[in-house]
Order: structure tokens, then C-alpha cells, then sequence
């Protein structure tokens, strides 16, 4: 019943699921049911941590450390248009468009350590 639902959502919405890639998490719910759900659909019984999007996601609050890879995209970035010949502005205007893009991607998931967005200030200053 429920992958009907998730079927007739991915006819009407035009999405489709792709069984294979699909993963169930569950929380709170008995092994009996459990058990049914994971008969009906088909799909695998996912586990925490896993990543989503290259974000990792985690049961808790993430650590500090789990954002080593979200200041390592930063960096490549930054070290990429270290080479050129850029204006003060041409950097800022980096920064606003796809550096805070990257970082507001992570944001918009999880509250983000005060560690964390002290280090990525720091990668921004240094690269103006």
C-alpha cells in the first residue's frame, strides 16, 4: 500500500522512484511494522550516519569535524581563482555568489557551529 502511494505521487508529480537507490529510516517504529513496510516497498533499511547530497546526516548534532568537507569545497574554490588576476571586487563578488551559495546550502539543513563559520570568515577574509 505504501509503495502504491509512492508510486501514484511519482506518477502525478513526474518523479520516479528508483527502488534500488531507496533507503527507508526508521524511528520509533516496532519491528513488526518495520518488517511490513520493508516488504511492501521493497526498499533497503537505511542507517545513520549517511550522506544526502554530499551533506552528511547524523541522528545528532553534527561535529564540527563533519563539516571538513564543506571547508575543503571552500578551499578548492578559493585555490582555483588564487592564480588570477582578480579585482577586490571580482573576489567579493566570488564570495557572495558561490562561496555563501555552498555555505548556504549546508545552513538551510542544520544550525552550523560558531567553530565552523569562524573558519569559513577566515577562508573569506584571507582570499579578499
Amino acid at each position: 500500500m505504501l509503495l502504491q502511494e509512492l508510486l501514484l505521487f511519482g506518477q502525478t508529480s513526474g518523479l520516479d522512484i528508483n527502488i534500488s537507490k531507496s533507503s527507508i529510516y526508521f524511528g520509533g517504529v516496532g519491528d513488526r511494522l518495520k518488517q511490513a513496510i520493508l516488504l511492501d516497498t521493497s526498499f533497503s533499511e537505511g542507517a545513520f550516519p549517511f550522506r544526502y547530497l554530499g551533506v552528511p546526516l547524523s541522528l545528532h548534532k553534527l561535529l564540527a569535524s563533519q563539516y571538513s568537507p564543506l571547508l575543503h569545497k571552500l578551499e578548492a574554490a578559493i585555490q582555483r581563482w588564487m592564480g588570477k588576476h582578480l579585482t577586490y571586487a571580482g573576489r567579493l563578488k566570488l564570495i557572495k555568489s558561490v562561496l555563501y551559495g555552498m555555505v548556504q546550502f549546508w545552513v538551510s539543513i542544520f544550525p552550523m557551529p560558531s567553530v565552523v563559520i569562524r573558519q569559513i570568515t577566515c577562508l573569506y577574509q584571507n582570499f579578499l
